[in-house]
């Protein structure tokens, strides 16, 4: 028979074990502050996460950074008339100056992403448990549809947050360059400056396919990481989880079945895809860009309407090549602008 051994413990000893370590050390919180927050906040306005993560220096950086990428665009645009003699007197033109706005744009957009994932990774280091995303599927399709990217970083996802916010941010830029092309175009006088500003337009429609795909990528991938915990682990385990999967149940039994979601959806597109060119023939579109070719060309522009016959061209080559209204342009083919 076994004996009775006896422990008698100091009362003192228990309490201090029973509440932890001694005080005077710091500790880290277990669940600190959340990055998907500090990552939105930021996201929203520059900065905004690093009060949050009380990163004041880094907030206040950023505020400033933020006012200087959205008001110098704006004064340049609205003060135009009056800075352009200044410009050129340092031999610069205004399609320089134009670009110039444009380049300092897209380097705000940079720092508008190094913003977000900086907030992120602020409050994600000062957490003892890793951050696992947010549990609402329904919010990450939201904000993922708003923003490419942002559905990534409520999931846990920063650097496939970093990837996706990067085509969201040339998104922005595709949109906003028509905007002081319109207010600037009628005040540009050479047609080297014009076709200058020509090309930040054609830039902008040729990117502008890609960032929608990817906006559609990046939206997929949040819902399907959203309802599936699995998929928010690293990659090297998912592939561990993988090869032991198949290693327990073979290749049909634990390949297949998880490659019905994709086969569907790839189904899907290439319906959808059939449906769109059986109802919606490319040929219907080439008035619309018949009219686009006259209404740019109208405006004294060249480089546009040279693109836009070639795309007739290419869509449909009779109507396109035999149109009665206009014959294919010389791109340098170009109405009285003065050089």
């Amino acid at each position: 028979m076994p004996e009775k051994v006896w422990v008698l413990e100091s009362p003192t000893i228990r309490s201090s074990a029973q509440d932890g370590p001694s005080a005077g050390v710091p500790q880290t919180p277990l669940n600190g502050k959340s990055p998907a927050v500090a990552a939105t906040l930021s996201l929203l306005i520059w900065g905004g996460g690093q009060f949050y993560t009380r990163k004041l220096k880094w907030g206040f950086l950023f505020i400033l950074l933020m006012a200087n990428y959205s008001l110098i665009p704006a004064l340049g645009i609205v003060y135009w008339n009056f800075l352009t003699p200044i410009l050129e007197t340092f031999h610069i033109t205004r399609s320089d100056g134009l670009m110039g706005i444009e380049a300092l744009w897209l380097t705000g957009l940079i720092f508008w992403i190094f913003n977000v994932l900086h907030a992120y990774y602020s409050a994600e280091k000062n957490r003892a448990k890793p951050f696992d995303g947010i549990n609402h599927p329904m919010l990450v399709t939201l904000c993922s549809f708003l923003i490419p990217g942002w559905g990534q970083l409520l999931n846990g996802q920063p650097k496939k947050a970093g990837f996706f916010l990067i085509f969201a941010a040339a998104g922005f830029a595709a949109m906003t360059v028509p905007v002081p092309i319109f207010f600037i175009w009628p005040m540009l006088v050479t047609i080297d400056d014009r076709i200058a500003v020509e090309w930040m337009i054609v830039a902008a429609a040729v990117i502008s396919p890609l960032v929608l795909l990817m906006w559609l990528i990046g939206l997929y991938d949040a819902v399907r990481v959203g309802l599936d915990p699995v998929k928010k682990e690293r990659l090297r385990s998912r592939f561990e989880y993988a090869i032991n999967r198949i290693r327990i149940k073979g290749l049909a039994r634990g390949v297949l079945p998880q490659m019905k979601v994709f086969l569907m959806l790839a189904l899907f597109l290439a319906f959808t895809l059939v449906l769109g060119v059986f109802y919606f023939p490319l040929e219907n579109y080439v008035p619309l860009l018949q009219s686009l070719e006259k209404a740019t060309a109208e405006r004294g522009m060249v480089l546009t309407p040279y693109l836009i016959d070639h795309l007739r061209e290419a869509i449909a080559p009779e109507e396109s090549f035999h149109s009665e209204d206009r014959s294919p342009r010389s791109p340098r083919t170009s109405p009285a602008v003065n050089r």
